[in-house]
């Protein structure tokens, strides 16, 4: 039997995914300050860099990173494209990005459209038949 268990604090909620004990996945999971996994953006080609095989894309208040694999090869600077976060920002870079975005997107100006699903979603979404046990009410009404 799968559980996916989530122990709340202000502010930060520890999520793990366990089978028998057994830890199969964990995370943390702050919902005030999402780290953008899983968004989708209408971003702008702002930077074409073929040495580093990708374009430097701008987000509403950041930039991420577009690899050629992901999409963005024959994007010329300044295109608006739909773009999905597929890593977070660590550090000085800024977040991962893909153009594989299966959801249409409505043409716009740059900006988030979508917000992820949250760790506990993700989770759910690839254990589908896991308990979910939540020591919060008020999280657990949200989801």
């Amino acid at each position: 039997m799968i559980r996916i268990r989530a122990a709340c604090s202000p502010g930060e909620v520890r999520v793990v995914a366990e089978r028998d004990g057994a830890l199969l996945d964990f995370a943390i999971w702050r919902p005030g300050l999402p780290d953008g996994v899983g968004d989708i953006h209408r971003g702008r080609i702002a930077a074409r860099m073929p040495a580093m095989a990708g374009s430097f894309v701008a987000l509403d208040g950041a930039e991420g990173f577009l690899p050629d694999s992901e999409g963005g090869k024959d994007a010329p600077e300044g295109t608006i494209l739909p773009v999905r976060i597929v890593r977070a920002a660590m550090g000085n870079k800024g977040p991962r990005l893909t153009a594989k975005v299966k959801d249409p997107v409505e043409a716009g100006s740059v900006g988030l459209v979508a917000r992820g699903p949250n760790p506990i979603q993700r989770f759910a979404a690839r254990w589908p038949d896991a308990e979910i046990w939540i020591d919060d009410a008020a999280i657990a009404a949200g989801l």
